[in-house]
């Protein structure tokens, strides 16, 4: 039995060298790193030249092997050279108990040898590609995003659509790095879009969206009536159709003759919509209806508004005439609302006060 002042003496056996416990003979065991595993055992304490043991804070490396006894705790750093195409999941022992602590393991050893293996899961292509929308309205466009992640990195990306009745897809993108494509449909239709991943390898994953185009936003606004009185409003009965979401309203007006227009609302999702022209002269309105993707439709309209003020259009029978004739006063009126009712009344220039010749009568 050789010792050397270490935790382990080695001894002869028909010619093996093992160590053991120089103070009671217990035989120690060896850790073996695993496939694309590597082990670090931490900082030698001391190397004895003449045994060839080199000792470590808790066992020791003799002959190219690490060796422990049963129950030591073993503070181990652990790397894994990960193979491609995996990923990895965590260092398993084959005996003893291997717990993990902050930025090292510990492996409480049994009583036999220990091999430390690394357990991978394959790393599989996942396309985690998406679409900025699955619906828009003709005239629209889509942002396509093209990614993944796993497999064996390096990855390209093709983009094909159809039109859902049809069979032939048309290619937006052969297999390239960019990952962004812009898709604007030609048609109102709904669309089948494959969006294809590949790595390094040539693993190829697909998916599929489906896009609903609607019709472009049609603007249905209706004037209540295009003929009115002056004084009058004007009604605008925002209305439309197609397009996608929700609905704004913007509503000018001018004077036929004029270039400037006045806003009577702004957009909003107020559908109803009153202005009162100041004149009476023709008026131009303008309504114009937005979709939630900003696509705009127009409608103009043409406004009459007529003067229908009350107005007197009473006549005399003569202006100048001698004492003792008389005047004949023919009582009329247009505009307002008939029937009509009258009052006459007359009085000397110079005077103030005015003398009834006939009551309110029709």
């Amino acid at each position: 039995m050789f010792n050397d002042g270490a935790s382990y003496a080695p001894y002869l056996t028909n010619g093996d060298v093992t160590p053991k416990k120089y103070n009671n003979g217990q035989q120690a065991y060896t850790i073996t790193a695993g496939d694309n595993v590597t082990i670090d055992y931490g900082t030698p304490q001391n190397t004895y030249k003449t045994s060839g043991i080199t000792a470590y804070a808790t066992g020791l490396a003799y002959n190219g092997k690490f060796y422990a006894g049963k129950d030591d705790e073993i503070t181990l750093t652990l790397n894994s050279n990960t193979p491609q195409g995996y990923t990895f999941k965590e260092f398993t022992a084959n005996a003893g108990t291997l717990t993990a602590e902050e930025n090292a393991y510990v492996l409480t050893m049994p009583e036999s040898n220990v091999t430390i293996n690394a357990v991978y899961d394959l790393n599989l292509l996942e396309n985690l590609s998406e679409i900025s929308a699955d619906e828009t309205a003709l005239g629209g466009s889509i942002t396509i995003k093209a990614a993944a992640k796993g497999g064996t990195g390096n990855y390209t990306y093709a983009v094909y659509c159809k039109q859902k009745a049809d069979t032939k897809w048309v290619t937006k993108q052969n297999f390239d790095s960019n990952d962004t494509v812009i898709f604007k449909p030609a048609y109102a239709s709904d669309y089948d879009i494959c969006v294809k991943v590949k790595d390094k390898s040539g693993t190829i994953e697909k998916k599929y969206f489906v896009l609903k185009v609607n019709e472009k936003v049609t603007n249905l606004s209706t004037l209540v009536s295009d003929n009115i009185k002056l004084g009058e409003q004007v009604t605008v009965n925002c209305l439309a159709k197609n397009g996608l979401g929700e609905y704004q309203y913007q509503v000018f007006y001018k004077q036929t003759a004029q270039s400037k227009w006045t806003v009577a609302q702004d957009f909003s999702t107020n559908a109803t919509v009153n202005f009162t022209p100041k004149n009476a002269k023709t008026y131009d309105v303008c309504v114009k209806v937005k979709d939630a993707t900003g696509k705009l439709d127009k409608l103009y309209f043409t406004v009459t508004v007529s003067d229908n003020r009350l107005q007197s259009t009473s006549a005399i029978s003569a202006e100048t005439i001698k004492a003792g004739e008389s005047v004949t006063l023919n009582c009329s009126a247009k505009g307002g609302t008939a029937p009509y009712t009258y009052s006459v009344q007359y009085k000397q220039q110079a005077k103030t006060k005015w003398t009834i010749l006939l009551k309110i009568t029709s």
